[in-house]
């Protein structure tokens, strides 16, 4: 039995889902703290291709620079969607969704209009191919998951050993107890949504040179977003790695069977077994 396909598709899969993983990270990061399901996430992933192809493409900003102002305008474009648009909504969860609903539609709709329908090619930044035993993976594919790597050990880090991620944590545990230990909630939502926009940002820097800027690259990214912290758990920043990944993995192995389309029902079906059997996820609310 020829097992290269297989190994193959496990280093694909892992590279896509790596990108995934930073995607529902930011997702899940603002429901857990925030309880908002932050449907302008897919948009702001979306603002984030098209700002590393603004800064690396057009302008000739080093790559890595370019991804680092992008994580950067992404954070401040999502502190100021918490102060402005949900700070005043706080509470009211439905009214939240229907604002996040409106964002997205505006955000879609805008760059539409700045930027025209064609998609904006964003040039391969890691050339050249690595191989061994048969099995290949790109330069551009490598420095995705190395990069989202940084970027997952990063998050972890914040949030286990330094001071805003405590209070992160106690917020997200008991709101009411971390005010009175002086934790000011404001200033802990703005900046979990800012990380968790910057967090969508860098997943559409790193993976932008792989596919094409376009006022609809958000749609598919929410929707696998949702899929993978329904199968992990909602709010749980563990289950987001791990349903990333697995999401990652069944996307690559499928297309050795199945076609694009059918992939897609088997992923669906996952997400309804999941709410059937065990509607927390795997881990359940962090």
């Amino acid at each position: 039995m020829e097992l290269t396909p297989y190994f193959q598709s496990v280093v694909s899969g892992i590279s896509i889902g790596m990108i995934y993983v930073l995607i529902a990270l930011g997702l899940t990061l603002v429901f857990g703290i925030m309880e908002i399901v932050n449907f302008a996430h897919g948009t702001l992933y979306m603002l984030g291709a098209y700002a590393i192809w603004g800064f690396f493409a057009v302008w000739g900003v080093n790559y890595i620079l370019a991804l680092a102002i992008t994580i950067a305008i992404l954070f401040v474009a999502g502190a100021i969607i918490e102060r402005l648009f949900y700070r005043p909504l706080r509470g009211k969860f439905l009214t939240c969704f229907i604002m996040a609903l409106g964002l997205s539609i505006v955000f879609e709709n805008s760059a539409l209009i700045a930027f025209g329908p064609r998609e904006k090619d964003i040039p391969t930044t890691f050339p050249g191919v690595l191989s061994f035993q048969g099995v290949f993976i790109s330069g551009e594919r490598l420095a995705m998951v190395l990069l989202s790597m940084v970027l997952v050990i990063g998050l972890f880090l914040l949030i286990q050993r330094t001071k805003l991620g405590r209070s992160m944590r106690a917020v997200q545990q008991d709101g009411d107890a971390a005010a009175l230990q002086g934790v000011s909630r404001d200033y802990i939502f703005l900046m979990t949504m800012g990380i968790g926009s910057a967090l969508a940002g860098a997943a559409a820097g790193l993976v932008s040179p792989l596919l094409f800027a376009n006022p609809f690259l958000g749609e598919g990214a929410l929707m696998k977003s949702f899929i993978i912290i329904i199968v992990g758990g909602m709010g749980s920043i563990p289950g987001a790695m791990i349903g990333g990944l697995l999401l990652g993995l069944i996307e690559s192995f499928g297309i050795l069977w199945l076609n694009s389309t059918q992939v897609q029902v088997v992923l669906f079906g996952l997400v309804v077994l999941m709410l059937l059997v065990r509607p927390q996820g795997f881990m359940g609310r962090a």
